[in-house]
């Protein structure tokens, strides 16, 4: 924002704001910057701070300290709590059993406006490879589930992040991790074992069609009728 801008290059004089609370303030509007582009309209959701900056550097503040401090301090804590309300639900162990599929991710939005943001998971190992992060816009006040595509190249338990961001890759919710059971041979074993099973089960029709005719073959001679 270039209304912070502005404050950080002022050089304090007396009665001005520390220069500690100007970096503190600035690094709170940074944050809700990056945060802001989630919303519908993060334009509008900047600008309504603006005049309350401008307010911080008037005469009238500068010479009544206490009403500043107080004014700086209700702003701190407005972009604090304006920064958040989107988390991703902590889960309990996932298993994985094929070599490609998605793991359901839920995503909760407590704010009053529905948010967009991009679903991203991460991990050290390079037995799991997620190749995408997946965009959502999640309803206000609501939860969704959110299927984001993975890959697997060993069987393996690990340890999985998972965090919302803007369209820039910046994190604005809170690192969440997840524990990924993962067995991407199973699916090529369970296949093998369907096909002997399957195989098993026409061997025996056949066996069971071969003994009925061999019945019937048997039943006939016994019926010739005698002279």
């Amino acid at each position: 924002g270039a209304a912070l801008t502005s404050l950080s290059e002022v050089t304090p004089g007396e009665g001005a704001l520390a220069a500690a609370d100007l970096s503190e303030l600035q690094g709170l509007w940074d944050r809700f910057s990056e945060f802001s582009q989630v919303l519908p309209d993060p334009a509008a959701a900047q600008e309504a701070y603006f005049p309350r900056f401008q307010a911080l550097t008037s005469v009238r503040l500068r010479d009544v300290a206490s009403e500043r401090d107080a004014a700086l301090h209700r702003i701190g804590n407005d972009l604090r709590n304006n920064t958040g309300g989107l988390e991703i639900v902590p889960g309990s162990t996932m298993n994985l059993l094929a070599e490609a599929g998605a793991l359901p991710i839920i995503v909760r939005n407590d704010r009053d406006e529905d948010a967009t943001v991009f679903v991203q998971l991460s991990t050290d190992s390079r037995s799991l490879e997620f190749p995408e992060r997946v965009e959502v816009t999640i309803p206000a006040n609501s939860q969704q589930s959110v299927q984001v595509p993975v890959r697997a190249f060993a069987s393996i338990d690990l340890s999985v992040r998972m965090e919302l961001q803007n369209a820039d890759g910046v994190r604005i919710s809170d690192l969440q991790e997840l524990t990924v059971r993962v067995r991407a041979d199973w699916e090529s074993a369970g296949t093998i074992v369907i096909t002997v099973i399957l195989a098993f089960g026409l061997v025996a029709g056949i066996i069971r069609t071969i003994r009925r005719g061999q019945a019937r073959t048997r039943q006939d001679s016994l019926e010739v009728p005698s002279e």
